[in-house]
C-alpha cells in the first residue's frame, strides 16, 4: 500500500489533495504559491524527493 506520495507544486490542488486523502495516501507537496494559507509539508521529505528528481533527470 502507498503511504506518501511525493510531488511538486504543481500537483498542489485541492481536488488531487481530496483524492489522495480519501484513499487514505499522505499528500508531500510544497503549496503553490497562489495558495492562500499554505497545507504544512514534510520539508525533509521533499529534499530528498529533490534529489532523486535531479538525478533521474542527469
Amino acid at each position: 500500500m502507498i503511504e506518501a506520495l511525493l510531488a511538486d507544486r504543481g500537483y498542489d490542488a485541492d481536488v488531487f489533495r481530496a483524492e489522495l486523502a480519501k484513499a487514505e495516501v499522505e499528500a508531500v507537496i510544497p503549496a503553490n504559491s497562489t495558495r492562500r494559507e499554505p497545507i504544512p509539508h514534510d520539508r525533509e521529505i521533499c529534499r530528498w524527493r529533490n534529489l532523486v528528481e535531479r538525478l533521474l533527470n542527469s
